[in-house]
């Protein structure tokens, strides 16, 4: 799995604005987490070397985690339904709780 949705609000008529949030591996091993609108972005990064730290915190926290990797587990913990919020705060609070190295950048 290369690229997983994490949350998506499509533009309405009363709104007029959407917002996506998703997570994807890049060749290097890392794993980036981009959330915005369109006219900001913002990127978490967890280094390739930090994976296996954040895919061990997710499996501790799922069932039945074993066979997964990363992306999927990551899927699974903060992937959120129509009428729910954007998790792209909650995954910052979990790297965080749980000592995952993560670097920030808003474009």
């Amino acid at each position: 799995m290369d690229r997983v949705v994490l949350y998506s609000e499509e533009a309405t008529a009363s709104t007029r604005k959407w917002w996506r949030t998703d997570a994807g591996l890049d060749g290097n091993g890392d794993i980036r987490i981009i959330s915005g609108d369109g006219k900001i972005e913002w990127h978490m990064t967890i280094a390739a070397k930090d994976v296996p730290l954040m895919r061990s915190a997710l499996s501790c926290q799922l069932q039945d985690a074993a066979d997964r990797d990363a992306l999927t587990l990551l899927a699974q913990r903060f992937t959120v339904s129509a009428g729910g919020g954007n998790p792209y705060d909650e995954i910052q609070v979990f790297l965080e709780r749980e000592n995952i190295s993560h670097n920030i950048t808003t474009w």
